[in-house]
């Protein structure tokens, strides 16, 4: 790819490459590909907002002739049910997953006969939301391979250094971004009882305030796992 982007420059051509992070952050580009795509303009590509959601679904439904009502489609819009808290959904309102979300809607109205309420839109919701759930099993692959290590190493008897902070990384991860208990967690993680997880879990988070390294691999491991979709971090006590 690099002897292409090399011919296309040459060219004169112009270049359209998208990732869900900046070339500089993606450690997985190799050093040449990183360089060169560093050197062009970076855009940070945002979901669109409330009131843009709103017109959206709007001309969504116009387009697919589905009938949306407006209490239903304000729900959409934000992603959540009314009263509720913040929702890792309404930051995940893409144009695209709008745009599916009507014709699902659509679908179910002509299958069962039904008008669309909110109570579908509700339905919708809380499938979206555990599909996007992570799992234990997708963080330990992730953490591992952001700390250059196995799988079985990270969920293994081993108290190396390195292993340990890892450990506790994908600990806390787990901890925050699944509805595994503490002594579930434990349990994937070498049969460790919940106090221990507790611990990890306390212990990262205070070196996500002293140590860089640490902070980062947090931040970036909740982005690759969630896609960069604004995440918010659960607080435990």
């Amino acid at each position: 790819f690099v002897r292409t982007f090399d011919a296309l420059m040459d060219r004169g051509a112009m270049m359209l490459v998208t990732a869900s992070q900046a070339a500089v952050r993606d450690d997985d580009l190799i050093p040449p590909l990183r360089s060169r795509l560093a050197g062009g303009l970076s855009v940070e590509l945002c979901v669109p907002g409330m009131e843009a959601r709103r017109v959206l679904v709007r001309r969504l439904a116009a387009l697919h002739d589905v009938a949306i009502p407006e209490a239903a489609l304000e729900l959409l819009a934000s992603g959540q049910a009314r009263g509720a808290g913040p929702s890792r959904n309404a930051t995940a309102m893409t144009v695209p997953r709008l745009n599916h979300a009507v014709m699902q809607l659509g679908h179910l109205a002509r299958v069962t006969h039904r008008p669309i309420d909110e109570e579908a839109v509700l339905g919708l919701l809380a499938d979206w939301e555990a599909d996007r759930r992570p799992t234990l099993r997708s963080i330990a692959a992730k953490v591992s391979r952001y700390f250059s290590m196995s799988a079985e190493q990270l969920r293994g008897p081993s108290q190396r250094h390195n292993i340990v902070r890892a450990r506790g990384v994908a600990m806390l991860l787990a901890w925050d971004l699944t509805n595994n208990s503490l002594e579930r967690v434990g349990d994937y993680f070498g049969s460790r009882d919940h106090t221990t997880v507790l611990h990890a879990c306390r212990r990262t988070k205070s070196l996500q305030q002293s140590d860089p390294a640490i902070s980062k691999a947090v931040d970036e491991l909740r982005r690759q796992l969630h896609g960069d979709l604004g995440t918010q971090n659960v607080q435990h006590e």
